[in-house]
């Protein structure tokens, strides 16, 4: 068999799915809520400013991916950032908690020729009882001396 006869078959057989990379939420409407559970960051290159940002993962429950998608219960999406206030409120935000956020309002940029500054609200809940850590705990590791 070759291997364009097999990019769309899954060669690991029964319960076995690939796995896809979350949707961005992208921020298009002003009012726009999203809602899910922090599953967790990372750093990553932003093509558009050849800078550094910060990607955090979410579980997601309800709300807008974009103005043309609506959330789908436990798939995984992603919220990328700048460097911003959005990251210090991050910081507060343990992995499994809830989080819901609010696209409040933008804001014209000072400088001419620059994007509007888009104001997200955060609003932090409680630990979701339903979520699952990626990485198992042991606790029953013995070292030797």
């Amino acid at each position: 068999m070759s291997k364009q006869d097999t990019k769309n078959e899954n060669p690991f057989g029964e319960g076995y799915e690939e796995a896809q990379a979350g949707s961005f939420v992208k921020w298009d409407t002003i009012g726009q809520q999203f809602k899910g559970t922090y599953n967790g960051s990372y750093e990553a290159d932003n093509a558009l400013s050849d800078k550094m940002q910060k990607i955090y993962e979410f579980i997601g429950e309800s709300g807008d991916v974009n103005k043309d998608e609506e959330v789908e219960t436990g798939k995984d999406y992603r919220i990328g950032t700048r460097g911003d206030i959005f990251d210090r409120i991050m910081k507060t935000v343990v992995v499994g908690q809830k989080v819901a956020f609010l696209f409040a309002d933008e804001i014209p940029s000072k400088k001419k020729g620059n994007n509007p500054f888009k104001l997200i609200k955060v609003y932090k809940g409680e630990l979701d009882p339903n979520y699952q850590p990626t990485v198992e705990i042991v606790d029953d590791i013995k070292f030797e001396d």
